[in-house]
C-alpha cells in the first residue's frame, strides 16, 4: 500500500519495503491498489494470489485487478483491449481455460508477449489487430472475432472508445464487461439492452468513465 505525501507538481510515495518515489497523479492511478513489493521506472512487482511482474506498466493500467471481480474458471475470455496482458494475466490466474487478447499497439503487444512470459501465462492467443466496424489489414470486426475464437463465454472491452463503435454487434456472449466513456455510455446501454442483457453499470467519481457488467438470462430447460 503507498502512503502519500503531496507536493507542488508531483507526489512522493513511500513503498512498504521503505522505497520513496517520485510519481505523477496518473501515474499513481494505474497502479493504485495494488500491493506493491518493487517499483522500478519501467517494472512493477506486486502480490495478487502470487508474486506478478509487468514492464510497460506506466503505459498499462492494473484496476482490473480490484474491479474484475468475476467467475472466469473454465471460460474462455474475448480480451478487446488487452493492452500490455494485465487482464490476460488475471483471466488466467482466475483459472480462464483460454483467453483470446486483442491488442492493435505494436509496443503493448511486444509487451503483453514479455510479460505474458515472465508471468508463466500459456494459455493465451494473440491477435494483433483492432476492433472496429469492418474488417481489414489491421482491423476486424467483434462478430468476425466471436465467429473465428468462439465460442466465447466472456466478453470483455476496454478500447478507448471504440465500445460505441461495437456495442450493437455483442449478441449471444453470455457475460460482458466493458469500460465505457462519458461520450458512448448511453448507446452501449441502449444496444446491451436491445441485445437482452441484464445489466449492472459502475461509474468512477468523475463521472467520465465506467464499467457495465451484462448477463443474458439463463434458459430454464422444460
Amino acid at each position: 500500500m503507498l502512503r502519500m505525501y503531496f507536493g507542488k507538481s508531483e507526489i512522493v510515495c513511500k513503498l512498504r519495503n521503505g522505497q520513496i518515489r517520485r510519481m505523477s497523479p496518473e501515474e499513481i492511478q494505474r497502479i493504485k491498489g495494488l500491493k506493491l513489493i518493487n517499483l522500478e521506472d519501467d517494472f512493477v512487482e506486486f502480490m495478487y494470489l502470487k508474486r506478478l511482474r509487468f514492464y510497460g506498466w506506466k503505459i498499462g493500467w492494473f484496476d482490473c485487478f480490484w474491479d474484475y471481480d468475476y467467475d472466469f474458471r473454465g471460460k474462455t475470455v474475448l480480451d478487446v483491449g488487452a493492452s500490455i496482458g494485465e487482464s490476460a494475466v488475471l483471466f488466467s490466474l482466475k483459472r480462464a481455460v483460454r483467453i483470446i487478447a486483442v491488442e492493435p499497439d505494436e509496443n503493448k503487444v511486444e509487451l503483453m508477449r514479455l510479460n505474458l512470459d515472465l508471468n508463466g501465462v500459456t494459455n493465451v492467443e494473440i491477435v494483433d489487430k483492432g476492433v472496429s466496424s469492418s474488417n481489414g489489414e489491421a482491423s476486424v470486426t467483434l462478430s468476425r472475432l466471436i465467429h473465428e475464437y468462439g465460442p466465447i463465454d466472456f466478453l470483455k472491452v476496454d478500447c478507448d472508445g471504440c465500445e460505441g463503435e461495437i456495442s450493437e454487434e455483442i449478441q449471444g456472449v453470455p457475460e460482458v464487461l466493458i469500460e465505457w466513456e462519458s461520450n458512448s455510455m448511453r448507446k452501449v446501454l441502449r444496444d446491451l439492452r436491445r441485445n437482452g442483457y441484464i445489466l449492472s453499470v459502475i461509474q468512477n467519481q468523475w463521472n467520465r468513465l465506467g464499467l457495465v457488467y451484462g448477463r443474458l438470462p439463463k434458459v430454464s430447460k422444460c
